[in-house]
C-alpha cells in the first residue's frame, strides 16, 4: 500500500498564491529592494520639485521688494505698528531716504559735534543698525543743523550720501562749510565723502555733484563739481554767467504770483545733471553741457522718466519735452505723477492729456503716442515693464513696451489712491467711517482679493478735513497734526 498525505485545499474562492512566492528567496528580495529605491527616488523627486516650484514662487512675488516706493508686504488686516513725531530733529525721518528696500535716517548731535545714520525697519521702526561718527571741525554746524541722506545711485548699488550740516536756507544762497558721507545701506559701513563749501547737491551715477554760485554786477555764475564717492574729483565746469533775476514784490495781500517766480535748482537722473538758476537751465551729462536754455517765469524743469529734460507750465497745465538733438516737442498735458516707478522702459513718458481728458504712453523719443491708458486722471504705479493705472472705479495694466492692455478691474468705490507691496495692488477711498477698508487686485491678473481694514488708531477731523492714507519712504502712513503713524 502507498502512504498517501492528504493536504487541506483551499477555500475555492482564494486566489492562488502570487507566481513570485516560488522565485528564489534572494530573487525576491532584489525586487522589493528596487520597490523600495524606485519609491524612495521618486518622493525626493517630488520634494525636489515642490521646493523648486516654492523657489519660483517666492521669487516671483518678492521681485519688486527693492524697488523705492513699494511697501513691505501686507497682511490681511493692518494696524499701526509704530509712530513718529514729524518735524522732529531726534527722529530724522523728515530727510530719511530709500536706498532699495532700506530707510535710512539721520541726525546731528551740535554740542558733541557727532553725526548718527542708521537703518530704520519699515516693519518696526527699530534701528537695524547705527552708525556715529565726528562732523569734521571745518564744517559749520549751526544749532537746527542735520542729516539729509539720497541714494547715490538708485538701482544699482545700496550705496547713499548723507549731508551733515546746516540745511540750505534760500536759492541760490551764499555756500556753507559742509561735509557729504557716504555708507553703504547694507550693513551702514562709511566708504567715504567729502567736506568743502557749496550751496546745493545732488547725487547720481555713483556720483557726488556740489554747486558753488558767484554773483557779480547783476550776473550770476555757476560752478559744478563732480567727486566720486572716495571725495576723488571727477569732473569740474563753470557755467556761462545768466541774469540775476530778484523776486517779483508781493500784492497788497502779501501773495507773489507764482506765474512770476523763477525756478531754481540742481537734479540728477543717471550721468545727467540739471542745473536750473532763475529760469536758465543747463544740460550736462557726462560733465559736458549738452543743452541750456532760458525757460522764463511761471515753470520748472525736472528730468522725467529716463532722465527725459521736461518743462511744465504749472499755471497753464502744459510741458514741453527736450528731444535729441535740442528740439522741443509740446506735449497735451503735464507729466504724471507716479506714485512708484522702478524706471523699466525709461524711453516711455506717461502723460496726462487735459484736453482729452485721459492718461497717454507716448514714444520720448518721438513724441508718438503708444497708447492709451485710461480715460480720467489716474493715479500711477510703474512695475516690471507695465504701468498700472486707477481713475475713479477702474483700474487698469498696460503694458509700456506694446501698449497692449493686459486686464482691467472695476474697484467698489471711486478710488482716492493707489499703492501697491509687490504683489498686489490696494485701492483707497476717501475715509468716511472709523475704519478704512482697502479694495486689493492681484497685481499680476487683476483678480480681486479680499479688501483690507485699517483700524486707525490716528483717524480723526481737523480744519483740513479727515486724515488720509499715504505712501511715504515706502511706508503706509496715516498723519495727524505731526504724529506718523506706520501701519503693516
Amino acid at each position: 500500500m502507498r502512504n498517501v498525505e492528504l493536504v487541506e485545499a483551499g477555500e475555492p474562492w482564494q486566489a492562488p498564491e502570487p507566481e513570485e512566492a516560488t522565485l528564489p528567496r534572494e530573487r525576491r528580495g532584489r525586487r522589493g529592494l528596487w520597490a523600495i529605491v524606485a519609491v524612495v527616488a521618486v518622493g525626493a523627486l517630488l520634494v525636489a520639485g515642490q521646493r523648486w516650484l516654492d523657489d519660483r514662487h517666492e521669487a516671483h512675488v518678492a521681485r519688486f521688494d527693492d524697488v523705492p516706493g513699494v511697501l513691505a508686504p501686507l497682511g490681511s488686516e493692518l494696524t499701526q505698528r509704530w509712530s513718529y513725531a514729524s518735524y522732529n530733529d531726534k527722529t530724522g525721518m523728515d530727510d530719511a531716504a530709500q536706498v532699495g528696500s532700506r530707510l535710512l535716517a539721520g541726525t546731528v548731535s551740535v554740542a558733541d559735534r557727532t553725526y548718527t545714520i542708521r537703518q530704520v525697519d519699515r516693519a518696526t521702526g527699530a534701528t537695524v543698525w547705527s552708525t556715529t561718527g565726528r562732523v569734521d571741525a571745518a564744517t559749520d554746524l549751526p544749532q537746527g543743523s542735520g542729516v539729509e541722506c539720497r541714494a547715490i545711485d538708485q538701482g544699482a548699488s545700496s550705496l547713499a550720501a548723507c549731508s551733515v550740516g546746516p540745511y540750505p536756507n534760500g536759492w541760490p544762497g551764499e555756500p556753507d562749510d559742509q561735509q557729504l558721507v557716504v555708507v553703504d545701506a547694507a550693513d551702514g559701513s562709511v566708504v567715504g565723502g567729502l567736506v568743502g563749501k557749496w550751496m546745493p547737491w545732488t547725487a547720481g551715477d555713483g556720483l557726488l555733484v556740489t554747486g558753488t554760485s558767484t554773483t557779480v554786477a547783476g550776473k550770476v555764475t555757476w560752478t559744478l563739481t563732480a567727486h566720486d564717492v572716495h571725495g576723488e574729483e571727477v569732473w569740474h565746469r563753470e557755467l556761462p554767467a545768466v541774469d540775476h533775476r530778484p523776486d517779483p514784490e508781493p500784492d497788497s495781500d502779501g501773495v507773489i504770483d507764482s506765474s512770476r517766480l523763477y525756478d531754481g535748482g540742481l537734479h540728477a537722473a543717471g550721468p545727467r545733471v540739471l542745473l536750473v538758476e532763475q529760469g536758465f537751465t543747463f544740460v550736462l551729462e557726462d560733465g559736458e553741457v549738452t543743452a541750456s536754455f532760458d525757460q522764463g517765469a511761471g515753470s520748472r524743469a525736472a528730468f522725467g522718466r529716463g532722465g527725459q529734460v521736461v518743462v511744465s507750465d504749472d499755471t497753464e497745465y502744459t510741458a514741453r519735452l527736450l528731444l535729441p538733438g535740442g528740439t522741443w516737442l509740446p506735449l497735451a498735458g503735464a507729466p504724471a505723477w507716479t506714485v512708484v516707478d522702478d524706471g523699466s522702459v525709461p524711453g516711455v513718458l506717461l502723460v496726462q492729456d487735459d484736453d482729452a481728458d485721459e492718461l497717454v504712453a507716448i514714444d520720448a523719443a518721438t513724441g508718438k503716442k503708444r497708447a492709451t491708458v485710461l480715460a480720467g486722471r489716474g493715479y500711477v504705479v510703474v512695475l516690471g515693464g507695465r504701468v498700472y493705472a486707477l481713475s475713479g472705479s477702474t483700474l487698469v495694466s498696460v503694458d509700456l513696451t506694446t501698449g497692449a492692455h493686459i486686464w482691467q478691474a472695476t474697484t467698489p468705490v471711486d478710488g482716492y489712491q493707489l499703492f501697491t507691496d509687490g504683489r498686489a495692488l490696494y485701492v483707497d477711498r476717501e475715509p468716511d467711517a472709523p475704519t478704512l477698508p482697502l479694495s486689493a487686485f492681484a497685481i499680476d491678473d487683476g483678480k480681486p482679493l479680499d479688501p483690507l481694514t485699517v483700524h486707525a488708531d490716528l483717524r480723526s477731523v481737523d480744519d483740513v478735513g479727515s486724515s488720509f492714507l499715504d505712501n511715504r519712504l515706502g511706508l503706509l502712513v496715516l498723519t495727524h497734526d505731526e504724529k506718523v503713524g506706520v501701519f503693516g
